[in-house]
């Protein structure tokens, strides 16, 4: 018997990526039976080429998406950093599966933001120019996301010293 569930979330999942565990997501996928699946950016791994190689397990999970769907799942996809392509058809539905850059859910009379953590990241043409160098742009970028950080809390201007998560919270409000 399948576990009902209000919400799924499922976030940077990467299909086609070495690391992707896609058999046993289809195993979790199988056993739950959710009213909304948010699939929550960068579904599918592009960092490595421009065209990801996906095995017969990833295939299956888009099987198991579409399965959810036809049973009345509400499907929304969340545009992540690797989802340029989406943020162009965002507020489209397609195939019951609604493409957003954000949303908002009210759930039991509250206001809930879900959204891509990349937003608050670095500005996208920078990670458009690393993801043309495979893992070395990935780390790259990570090293760009730190120095960025460490700029900001130790520049001379600033009044107060803001941490990720201060900035986290400043950007999400902007966002909302």
């Amino acid at each position: 018997m399948k576990r009902q569930v209000d919400i799924c979330v499922l976030s940077d999942v990467h299909l086609g990526h070495p690391a992707c565990q896609a058999d046993k997501l289809v195993q979790y996928m199988e056993g739950i039976a959710p009213n909304v699946l948010i699939l929550n950016g960068d579904f599918i791994d592009r960092s490595r080429t421009h065209d990801p190689v996906l095995t017969q397990e990833a295939y299956a999970v888009f099987e198991q998406i579409l399965h959810l769907a036809g049973r009345g799942t509400k499907i929304y996809y969340i545009s992540g950093q690797q989802d340029q392509f989406f943020r162009k058809l965002a507020n489209r539905p397609f195939l019951n599966i609604h493409l957003r850059n954000k949303l908002i859910l009210q759930l039991q009379g509250k206001k809930h933001l879900f959204f891509h953590g990349d937003i608050l990241s670095l500005p996208n043409w920078v990670h458009i120019l690393l993801r043309h160098q495979g893992s070395k742009g990935f780390d790259r970028r990570i090293q760009l996301q730190l120095w960025g950080e460490w700029l900001q809390r130790w520049r001379p201007t600033m009044k107060h010293r803001q941490t990720t998560p201060d900035l986290f919270r400043e950007r999400a409000l902007q966002i909302a």
